[in-house]
C-alpha cells in the first residue's frame, strides 16, 4: 500500500505541484457478516463486543460506538468506529457499502488534519505510523479466534 502511495504522491509532486497539505490520514474498514455474527463474542473482545456479548445481544437491531483518541502529535487523531449494523444500512455511505444482510463493522482511522507545506517524504512518514497506529487498535481489538477464523497471524 504505501508504495502506491509513495508512487502517487510522486507524481503529484512533479506534475501538480501541490504546495499545501491539509489532512493525512489511513483508514481501515473490517466486515463481519451474518453467519459469523453469533461467534462475536469469542472474536472481539469485551470492551468492543460491549451489549452483542451479552444474553440480550441477539436481540440487538443495531449497536454502534464512537470514540475519538488523541495520538502523540499536536493533531494526531484515531477515530475508532465499530459496532452492528441492521440490512441495507451503513454509518458512511462514502467508506462503507450497505449490503442485504445484517453485519458488524471495524472502521478506523487514523489521522491528521493540520496543516503542513507538501513534502512527499513527510507524508509517507506519516501514513506509515498511521498504518501502524491501526493495526495496533486493530490487534487489540480481536482475539486469537478472530485471527484462526480470517487467517490472521496469531
Amino acid at each position: 500500500m504505501l508504495d502506491k502511495l509513495g508512487s502517487l504522491l510522486e507524481a503529484a509532486e512533479e506534475h501538480i505541484r501541490p504546495q499545501i497539505v491539509d489532512r493525512v490520514g489511513v483508514r481501515y474498514i473490517d466486515r463481519i457478516v451474518e453467519a459469523n455474527l453469533d461467534r462475536l463474542s469469542a472474536m472481539l473482545r469485551p470492551e468492543v463486543a460491549g451489549v452483542l456479548s451479552t444474553d440480550i445481544g441477539h436481540s440487538a437491531l443495531q449497536s454502534l460506538s464512537e470514540t475519538v483518541f488523541s495520538l502523540p502529535g499536536e493533531s494526531r487523531r484515531l477515530m475508532a468506529r465499530w459496532g452492528l449494523l441492521p440490512e441495507n444500512s451503513t454509518f458512511d455511505a462514502n467508506a462503507l457499502e450497505a449490503i442485504p444482510q445484517k453485519s458488524w463493522v471495524l472502521d478506523l482511522d487514523v489521522f491528521d488534519d493540520s496543516n503542513r507545506p507538501f513534502d512527499t517524504g513527510s507524508v509517507l512518514e506519516l501514513a506509515k505510523a498511521f498504518a501502524e497506529n491501526a493495526y495496533t487498535f486493530f490487534r487489540w481489538t480481536v482475539t486469537d479466534s478472530f485471527l484462526r477464523e480470517y487467517g490472521g497471524a496469531i
